[in-house]
């Protein structure tokens, strides 16, 4: 048997693959009307498919169905986008553009926008459920109960609560530790889902559970650290929460590199192409 690394598929691979097979994945649960029309905008040929390529990166690494992996990373960029959808909202970012194109709520109405996401996650959930309705694995419950509780009121949405707290004030003066439980509950939930949920598919040891958990939070606070970073690099307006509020340029990036130490030495420990491959996209 050929063992699955992501040498024989990068993110660009996944990503074409991803985007061409989606519209075929989605058709058969939407229909012809506005709503549908938005999931469609919101979701076709969208984003990096970073989280997505992570999951059925290890997926594959660990040599776990296709079909099953497959449903679990459609599923999990479908919850990343109905985030999205709703963070634009005027109640929240007020953001007009998103991906190089006008953002759900400027192109179809705020309450059509707040209908897709809702119609998002809905449909992330009906996607799984009837995927893996003849599904075999004896862990496909405990994955979908990780997935929807680390994208729910204890993880991803306590986040963007509280991201909206800090940035009108509500909570006066925070500290650096508090922004980056903020950062690892909004933007790290779903990166935890990418890792850990092949690793919980495959029935893993408490012990590799723990090291990747360990590994996908530095991986959030990473990835947002450079995405701050980078911003700066594209004279992007710096406003709300970012690390430069708290760190100057060089702490910042010095914050970054002392995280990406501690990635590889755990990534020593889980001996992972994926995590391999995943320090490159950060560095």
């Amino acid at each position: 048997m050929t063992i699955w690394t992501t040498t024989m598929m990068n993110i660009n691979t996944f990503k074409e693959s991803f985007d061409k097979r989606l519209p075929m994945e989605l058709k058969p649960y939407l229909n012809d009307d506005v709503i549908s029309e938005a999931i469609e905008y919101a979701s076709y040929d969208a984003g990096k498919r970073l989280r997505p390529f992570i999951l059925y990166s290890l997926g594959r690494e660990l040599e776990l169905d296709k079909k099953l992996i497959n449903a679990f990373a459609v599923a999990l960029e479908l919850i990343h986008n109905y985030s999205l959808v709703h963070d634009d909202l005027p109640a929240m970012d007020n953001d007009e553009y998103r991906r190089g194109k006008f953002t759900v709520h400027k192109k179809y109405g705020e309450a059509n926008a707040i209908l897709c996401g809702d119609a998002l996650l809905n449909l992330s959930m009906e996607y799984l459920a009837h995927k893996l309705r003849d599904n075999d694995n004896n862990n496909i419950l405990k994955a979908m109960s990780y997935m929807y509780r680390s994208s729910g009121v204890k993880g991803m949405i306590l986040g963007q609560s509280e991201d909206i707290r800090m940035e009108s004030g509500d909570i006066g003066e925070y500290t650096y530790d508090e922004y980056k439980a903020m950062i690892l509950n909004k933007t790290g939930r779903l990166f935890n889902i990418a890792f850990l949920v092949p690793c919980i598919l495959a029935d893993k040891d408490e012990d590799t559970i723990k090291n990747v958990l360990i590994f996908s939070r530095l991986f959030a606070m990473s990835f947002q650290i450079k995405d701050d970073l980078d911003d700066l690099k594209e004279n992007k307006e710096i406003d709300g929460n970012n690390i430069l509020k708290f760190h100057s340029l060089e702490e910042a990036k010095e914050i970054l590199e002392e995280n990406l130490k501690k990635m590889k030495a755990l990534q020593a420990k889980l001996n992972y192409e994926t995590t391999k491959y995943s320090l490159e996209l950060i560095k």
